[in-house]
């Protein structure tokens, strides 16, 4: 296949170097976006609360949820230990979607709630 004039074959180094500018360039948007440029002190004040009540909803509003499970809903009558799973798993399924705390806190929550809300004891609870 003939080459135009002033053009040069595309080698891997080539392919390489416009991944990494295209990347590099993709980082720069983000980060353009990702940062408020609002010269009003007011208006990045209500954005910095408005983060706050969410981080702070994020992390209790799951936690009223699961309070609301384990004291309201009766899921199997005559066996308690269904209903508390439930609310743990109410807990978990909120935290992952918002992201409130670290995926592997998140997943330690079992550990610590299974054996307290009784319903598994601490020798069974690693292995379930």
């Amino acid at each position: 296949m003939p080459e135009a004039e002033g053009m040069k074959p595309r080698g891997a180094s080539f392919e390489l170097q416009e991944t990494f500018t295209h990347r590099s360039l993709l980082l720069e948007q983000v980060q353009l976006l990702s940062h408020n440029h609002s010269s009003d002190p007011a208006v990045t004040g209500k954005h910095e609360q408005a983060w706050r009540y969410w981080r702070t909803a994020r992390l209790w509003v799951p936690v009223g949820l699961a309070l609301l499970v384990l004291f309201v809903g009766d899921l199997e009558p005559g066996h308690p230990e269904v209903t508390r799973a439930a609310a743990v798993t109410v807990l978990m399924a909120c935290w992952w979607i918002t992201e409130a705390l670290p995926f592997s806190v998140t997943a330690l929550v079992p550990v610590v709630s299974f054996p307290a809300l009784g319903i598994l004891d601490k020798d069974q609870t690693p292995s379930a």
